[in-house]
């Protein structure tokens, strides 16, 4: 089993790469965000994780506990979609993902919040694989995808 986590701040396109993602893999994502219902977002099949919930990685499934009972979870795939909401959370530490995946946008506050993360989860797991992604999800145009193309490429 594959644990594939995609973490960050507020609007960096998590969500929307851990559809993609999910889509292309066929599987399941995990959306620990408790400020939303994540089914409501993504077209393919999506299971909330209670804020409240522990989690523990078995060798074929996840094991999700909360107060009143303790769900497992599989996958067909042997893939899961972990999406984190816009706030760090602890959970992370709960298992050691596989891959962790890191959106970030081209602005200093961005790329400092994605810093941060990086370096939370190299300190929790110093062999993290982690993988940066300058994400233009926020771009809904042709137009504003070369402005920010060409914004960003000019100044490297």
């Amino acid at each position: 089993m594959q644990l594939i986590s995609i973490v960050n701040f507020v609007r960096g396109g998590k969500s929307s790469i851990a559809r993609l993602l999910a889509e292309k893999l066929g599987t399941t994502i995990l959306n620990f965000d408790p400020k939303r219902d994540s089914e409501f977002y993504n077209a393919i099949k999506t299971t909330n994780i209670p804020e409240d919930a522990t989690i523990k990685r078995k060798s074929a499934n996840l094991e999700v506990e909360t107060q009143t009972e303790i769900i497992e979870i599989s996958s067909t795939s042997n893939f899961f979609i972990c999406d984190f909401g816009g706030r760090f959370d602890d959970r992370i530490n709960e298992f050691h993902s596989d891959l962790y995946i890191l959106p970030t946008m081209d602005d200093y506050e961005s790329i400092s919040e994605t810093l941060r993360a990086t370096k939370y989860i190299l300190k929790n797991n110093p062999k993290a694989k982690i993988i940066h992604i300058l994400n233009m999800a926020m771009c809904s145009s042709k137009a504003e995808k070369d402005d920010f193309k060409e914004g960003y490429f000019s100044n490297l």
